[in-house]
C-alpha cells in the first residue's frame, strides 16, 4: 500500500542523541554518521556500525535506545522485520517514551502481518505524542487492513487530514477505510484526491479499480488496476491479503504503512539516508550536484532532536516523490534548528526534482 511512514526511518530522526551528551567523540566520525544513516551508508554498513557503537560500552539510557533503534531501521530496509522488532524492543525497554520507536515497531509488526501488535504501537505513539499525522495515519491503514473498528479508523484518518491536510498517504488508507464499509462514492473520491498528490500511488490507483469495478464500472476499474500493475507488480497480491479481489468483495491488503516513520509502496522502507538526488550529501560533504553543500554544524541547536524528526519524515516524503510534503517538513525542520545543513541540502533537493532551480 505504500505507507511507510510515515515512521519507518528513523535514523537521521535520531541523529541528536548521538550528538548531545554522549561520548562521540570516542568513536570514528564515520561510525556515527553511519549509524545515523548519512553520509550515503548502506544498511549494512549502517548496521555495523550501530553494532560497533553498542559494543563499545559507552552509551546507556536514551543514546543507547537510539542506536538501537537506527539499527532496527536498517535491518527493515534489509527486509528483516523480525530484527528490526528485536531491535526496537531493546530501544523501547531502554527508554519507553519515544513515540516514533513506537511507530517504527508498529511499521515492523505490520511487514509481519502482526496488524493488532501494530495497532497497539502505533496507539502508544500517539498516546505519546498526539499530535503527529502520521502515527494517526498509520493506525488509520491498519485498522482498515483487519477490517475491524472501520468508524474508529475512519476518526484516525480524519484527525490526522486535520493535522495534516492533502497527505496522500492518509487518503489512501481513509480510501480504504471507505472500500471495506462499500462507500465506493468516498472511497473513489480519497483515491482521487490522493493520486493528484502522488499520481503514482499504486495502492490508490488498485483501491479505486476495484470502487470503479464494485460500482459497475468495468472499463474504468480494469484501466486502473492496470495502471498500479505497470508501477508495482504485485500489488493484487498484497491486497488480496485482506480479502477483496477484482470484481467482488471486500477491501484488499495494501501492504506495510509507509509512513514517517513507515515504508514505500511495495512496504518496505526507502534508504535511511538523506534523499537519493544529485543534491544528496555524501560522506566528505560535497554534492555530485554543481552546486555547494551547506558542511553541518558541530554544534546542533537544542531543538535538534525535534527538528530531526521532521528531517526524518521529510526524507520518506522525498523517497514517495511527495516532493511537496518533503519541502514542508524540510523547512519546518529548518525553522527548529537553522543551523540543520542537510536540511538545507535536501530541501534543495525536492526543489530541484520539482524543476524549480531557482529555489
Amino acid at each position: 500500500m505504500g505507507r511507510d511512514t510515515w515512521g519507518a526511518i528513523v535514523g537521521a530522526a535520531l541523529v541528536a542523541a548521538l550528538w548531545a551528551g554522549s561520548p562521540a567523540a570516542a568513536q570514528t566520525q564515520q561510525q556515527i554518521e553511519w549509524c545515523e544513516g548519512r553520509a550515503g551508508a548502506s544498511p549494512d554498513q549502517q548496521i555495523s556500525a550501530c553494532t560497533a557503537l553498542i559494543q563499545s560500552g559507552k552509551y546507556a539510557g536514551r543514546n543507547l535506545a537510539v542506536i538501537y533503534a537506527n539499527r532496527g531501521a536498517a535491518y527493515r530496509t534489509k527486509g528483516q522485520p523480525d530484527r528490526a522488532v528485536a531491535d526496537y524492543t531493546q530501544a523501547i525497554g531502554l527508554d519507553p517514551t519515544i513515540a516514533y520507536v513506537f511507530n517504527s515497531r508498529g511499521n515492523a509488526y505490520a511487514d509481519q502481518k502482526d496488524y493488532d501488535g501494530a495497532i497497539a504501537d502505533y496507539s502508544e505513539a500517539i498516546r505519546l505524542n498526539p499530535r503527529d499525522a502520521a502515527y494517526l495515519s498509520n493506525r488509520c491503514w491498519a485498522r482498515a487492513v483487519v477490517g475491524r473498528d472501520l468508524q474508529e479508523a475512519l476518526a484516525d484518518c480524519n484527525n490526522a487530514l486535520g493535522l495534516r491536510p492533502n497527505y496522500a498517504v492518509t487518503l489512501d488508507g481513509r480510501g480504504l477505510a471507505y472500500l471495506k464499509l462499500g462507500q465506493y462514492d468516498r472511497a473513489i473520491a480519497d483515491y482521487d484526491a490522493a493520486l493528484k498528490i502522488n499520481p503514482k500511488l499504486a495502492s490508490s490507483l488498485y483501491g479505486r479499480g476495484l470502487a470503479k469495478q464494485k460500482k459497475g464500472d468495468t472499463a474504468g476499474g480494469d484501466a486502473d488496476i492496470a495502471a498500479a500493475k505497470a508501477i508495482q507488480a504485485d500489488i493484487a497480491g498484497e491486497f488480496a491479503g485482506s480479502g477483496v479481489t477484482t470484481g467482488s468483495g471486500t477491501a484488499t491488503n495494501p501492504g506495510a504503512p509507509p509512513s514517517s516513520s513507515a515504508p514505500s509502496s511495495t512496504g518496505t522502507p526507502p534508504s535511511s539516508g538523506a534523499p537519493p538526488s544529485s543534491g544528496t550529501p555524501s560522506s566528505s560533504g560535497t554534492s555530485s550536484s554543481s552546486g555547494p553543500v551547506v558542511q553541518p554544524s558541530p554544534t546542533p541547536g537544542p531543538n535538534h532532536n525535534e527538528a530531526a524528526a521532521f528531517y526524518a519524515r521529510g526524507n520518506e516524503n522525498y523517497q514517495k516523490q511527495d516532493y511537496d510534503a518533503a519541502i514542508a517538513d524540510y523547512t519546518e525542520a529548518i525553522r527548529l534548528d537553522p543551523k540543520f545543513a542537510y536540511a538545507f541540502n535536501n530541501r534543495g533537493a525536492a526543489y530541484r526534482a520539482k524543476g524549480q532551480y531557482d529555489r
